[in-house]
């Protein structure tokens, strides 16, 4: 097992928002070659294309696996909703 450490003996351990310990691991893996993350989490690198690389991501069904720029773009669109809703609403209950 490889465990991840901070990157210098001198540096904190970073917290997540919710306190858990963030760690860090970085590897070099081939096409075909996968690594795991806890028991059941596996990460496979699929296809290497220039600088593009096409993962696998096998874990259990009730873990949400999402991208980032998802995760913004949700937010992001959820927020322009709530303004509108608030909009319309000062709109309605200034007539």
């Amino acid at each position: 097992m490889i465990e991840a450490t901070p990157t210098s003996p001198d540096s904190e351990p970073r917290l997540s928002s919710d306190g858990y310990r963030i760690s860090k691991l970085s590897l070099t893996r081939c096409q075909g070659e996968s690594t795991f993350i806890g028991d059941d989490i596996e990460v496979r690198i699929e296809e290497v294309n220039g600088d593009r690389v096409r993962l696998k991501i096998l874990a259990p069904i009730n873990l949400a696996i999402t991208r980032p720029d998802v995760i913004a773009r949700s937010t992001n669109a959820k927020r322009q909703r709530e303004l509108q809703q608030a909009a319309r609403h000062q709109e309605g209950s200034q007539s």
